[in-house]
């Protein structure tokens, strides 16, 4: 799943310069353009990628906390990012480390024949709205 997210990333990458360098404006203006989107997009992928290294385990509770467990086995408390969109098969979770880490996760689940996977939705069906991205109501 990780290569299928890595992808989408290269393809928005590329529709992006695509939709900059086709815009009627100075050459320089383009360029300086494609450089700001490149750069915020490696950005953003460096961030991942260490969230993604760090990263062992996920815990939710049932009041909507959440726990992330780091290489060093120690579970660091986080909070659900606005971001998080959970259906029923897939969810894209984001946590938040008090140390300003983000982690993002693509997990996969089936409700029939998994029990973990039945109780997050049930945890998540429970949260506020606000707790909830505008994406993130169960379907």
């Amino acid at each position: 799943m990780r290569r299928v997210l890595a992808g989408s990333g290269l393809a928005g990458l590329l529709v992006g310069l695509y939709v900059i360098f086709s815009l009627p404006v100075d050459g320089r203006l383009r360029l300086l353009a494609a450089s700001g989107w490149v750069a915020m997009l490696a950005y953003d992928y460096q961030q991942r990628r260490a969230g993604q290294r760090q990263l062992q385990a996920i815990r939710v509770f049932a009041d909507g906390s959440a726990e992330v467990q780091g290489r060093d086995r120690a579970w660091l408390p986080a909070t659900l990012g606005s971001g998080c969109v959970v259906l029923a098969k897939l969810a894209w979770i984001e946590l938040r480390t008090a140390g300003g880490c983000r982690h993002y996760e693509l997990l996969r689940g089936n409700l029939r024949e998994n029990e973990g996977w039945r109780r997050f939705h049930v945890i998540w069906r429970h949260l506020p709205r606000r707790r909830q991205g505008r994406l993130g109501s169960s379907l």
